[in-house]
C-alpha cells in the first residue's frame, strides 16, 4: 500500500552548516576595522537575534522581518551614541567575541549574553512582534504516534539540543524531571529544525524545540508541518536582551538605558518588530551557579 507520507525530506543542520556561514559573513565584513574604543560615544554591539534578519534562525529563515537599523538612529539622535551593529550567526560565536573584548555590548537572548563575559549589564529586554516576553520550549511528536504527553517519552527516545540554547536543553531536561519523566534514551542535536526532522522520521519518539520554531516556518522545513502535536511547554526564561559590558562608561550607559525604556509601545521604530521595550526580567539559571 502506497505511503500518503510527503517526500520531501527536511533539510538537516550540522554545525559545519553555520561555521560556513559564519565564514560568509566575516568575508562580507572584509576590511571593514573594529571600531577603536577610544571614542566612547561609538559602541560595537554584537547581534544574535534569531528573530532578525541578519541573523535569523533557521526555524524562523525568511519570517525574520526584525531590523536594528530604526534603533540605531533613534538612539543616536537622542543620546549621541552610536550603535556599530555587527552580525553573529551563532550564538557561541558572539560569546566568543565579548570574552575576547572584541564588541562593547550585545543584542542576544538572555542566555547568551549572561554566558558571554563578566560584567555584561544588561539594560532592556526585547518581547516580540506580539509581545512575548519569555522564550518556552515546545515538547512535540507526530500525530500518528503513541505519545500524547509528556509522560509518554518515559522509556522512549527523545532529541533535544545542545546547552547553547537554554529553551531546549536546561529547561527541557528540568520540565521532564519535575514530571518525573526519564527518557529511554536522549540524543543532542545542533539545532531545532535536526529535531523536527528526527522526530518526522521517526528517528525520535518525541523532541523539544523553541517556540519560534514552532510559531514561525521551522516545522515546515520538515514537508509535513501538520504531522506534529504539542505534548508540552517548558517554563519560560527572558528571550532577547540588550546588554553592555564595563568598557561603556557610566553616563553613557544611563543614557542608553534611559532611551532605551522610553522605547514604550508606540515609540519603538517600526524595524525593530516589537510592542515596546522593557526592564529586564530578572533571571539567574542554576547551571551557572554551579559552573
Amino acid at each position: 500500500m502506497a505511503s500518503n507520507e510527503p517526500r520531501t525530506r527536511p533539510v538537516l543542520l550540522t554545525r559545519r552548516d553555520f561555521v560556513v556561514a559564519a565564514a560568509g559573513i566575516a568575508a562580507a565584513g572584509a576590511g571593514v576595522p573594529l571600531l577603536s574604543r577610544r571614542r566612547s560615544s561609538d559602541l560595537t554591539v554584537g547581534l544574535c537575534d534569531a528573530l532578525a534578519r541578519p541573523t535569523a534562525s533557521a526555524c524562523v529563515g525568511d519570517d525574520a522581518t526584525r531590523e536594528y537599523d530604526g534603533l540605531a538612529e533613534s538612539v543616536r539622535a537622542a543620546t549621541g551614541i552610536r550603535l556599530r551593529f555587527r552580525a553573529y550567526p551563532l550564538d557561541e560565536l558572539l560569546v566568543r567575541a565579548a570574552r575576547a573584548g572584541e564588541v562593547d555590548a550585545v543584542v542576544c537572548k538572555t542566555w547568551t549574553a549572561i554566558r558571554a563575559a563578566a560584567g555584561l549589564e544588561r539594560l532592556a529586554d526585547v518581547p516580540g512582534p506580539t509581545g512575548a516576553r519569555l522564550l518556552r520550549g515546545i515538547f512535540i511528536a507526530r500525530k500518528d504516534s503513541a505519545v500524547r504527553t509528556l509522560a509518554d517519552i518515559a522509556g522512549r527516545r527523545f532529541a533535544l539540543t545542545t546547552g547553547e540554547a537554554y529553551e531546549t536543553s536546561h529547561q527541557a531536561r528540568r520540565a521532564l524531571a519535575a514530571a518525573g519523566v526519564a527518557p529511554g534514551e536522549t540524543v543532542t542535536q545542533a539545532a531545532c529544525l535536526n529535531v523536527a526532522a528526527m522526530v518526522w522520521e521517526r528517528q525520535a519518539d518525541a523532541g523539544v524545540v523553541s517556540d519560534y520554531c514552532v510559531g514561525h516556518s521551522g516545522l515546515q522545513l520538515t514537508g509535513d508541518p501538520g504531522a506534529f502535536r504539542v505534548i508540552g511547554r517548558t517554563d519560560g526564561v527572558p528571550f532577547v536582551t540588550f546588554a553592555v559590558g564595563p568598557v561603556v562608561p557610566p553616563g553613557d550607559r544611563r543614557r542608553l538605558r534611559a532611551h532605551l525604556l522610553s522605547l514604550t509601545a508606540g515609540r519603538t521604530p517600526e524595524d525593530l518588530d516589537t510592542t515596546g521595550l522593557i526592564a529586564p526580567i530578572a533571571w539567574h539559571p542554576e547551571e551557572l551557579r554551579h559552573a
